[in-house]
């Protein structure tokens, strides 16, 4: 059963304390059987480690990984005339698609504030991560750009050495139509869905209002290697080859959002919710991604007719 504290909370994208006393939502521990913990760097869990204002807006999500350099993930104001329209908010179980907490996005964004925690994953380690999420319809206005994670860098890489920082880095996106993709940049281009930044899209269009378990993986090594999308099932739905750039420079990791886009804030994000978002530092091999798919299907009652 879920308690209440009160702790004070810093504004860590604002480098200020605040004085305000925030209630913290604590939620029993569950540690779901099956949950592969060989690579795991990020474990984003509404159960866990959520803290909300009066309001049940989410101030901090805390990862649940234990060690790594990416700890929490807070608002970042910078940009909105109104902070708080930039909070997500905390549903329970009972507001919430599906049977447990969620945490619900409405163009708006959570940033952890480590420039460089999750840059390995695309210049050579691979990654994989899930994502148990809903989509409402999509309201920002940049086209088919509607984020719900993204570690892309918002300008050069190197002060106009290296790459260029052409937004590198790895990203999960929902198209107007609610189809998804999983997509990687590796900085040596711009242009949208070519050879350096394949959209990997899904077959599967997304219901409104319904719970899937969506996937990505990257290959590990110096490539090209293979970027895939799931949807419900651990057979990949599509796939594309990518170069990996070892001298990209990706960014800060949004939730919520494609980066932290300072800039424009809301224009390239996400409608929806979140149950659960995890994040692996390596590929999960064929097994791997059947045993994963299997218990977070199970545990958070995804249908397995992907739509």
């Amino acid at each position: 059963m879920a308690r209440f504290s009160l702790r004070l909370v810093c504004t860590i994208s604002l480098a200020v304390c605040a004085t305000t006393v925030f209630p913290i939502l604590e939620a029993q521990e569950t540690k779901p059987n099956g949950l592969i913990r060989d690579g795991l760097i990020l474990d984003l869990d509404p159960e866990r480690g959520v803290e909300t204002n009066d309001e049940q807006r989410v101030v901090r999500w805390t990862n649940q990984v234990e060690g790594f350099a990416a700890k929490y993930f807070v608002p970042s104001p910078i940009g909105r005339e109104t902070p708080a329209d930039g909070l997500p908010t905390y549903l329970s179980a009972e507001d919430s698609t599906g049977a447990l907490p969620t945490i619900q996005f409405r163009r708006q964004e959570l940033v952890n504030f480590d420039e460089d925690a999750f840059d390995h994953l695309t210049t050579g380690s691979g990654y994989t991560w899930f994502s148990v999420m809903a989509v409402y319809d999509q309201t920002s206005p940049i086209k088919n750009t509607h984020a719900f994670f993204g570690n892309l860098r918002n300008s050069n890489a190197y002060n106009g050495e290296g790459t260029g920082g052409y937004f590198e880095g790895f990203w999960g996106v929902v198209h107007d139509d609610r189809h998804v993709f999983a997509g990687t940049r590796n900085g040596i281009e711009f242009r949208r869905n070519g050879t350096h930044n394949p959209e990997v899209l899904s077959q599967t269009v997304l219901e409104k209002n319904r719970l899937y378990l969506v996937a990505g993986r990257m290959g590990s090594g110096s490539g090209p290697v293979k970027v895939e999308i799931f949807v419900n099932d651990a057979t990949a739905e599509s796939s594309a080859l990518v170069l990996v750039n070892a001298y990209a420079n990706p960014s800060k990791m949004a939730i919520g959002q494609e980066r932290d886009a300072t800039n424009h804030p809301g224009d390239e994000s996400f409608d929806g919710e979140l149950a659960r978002f995890l994040t692996y530092d390596r590929p999960l091999d064929n097994d791997e991604m059947k045993t994963m798919m299997e218990m977070l299907m199970t545990r958070y009652q995804v249908s397995g007719d992907a739509g």
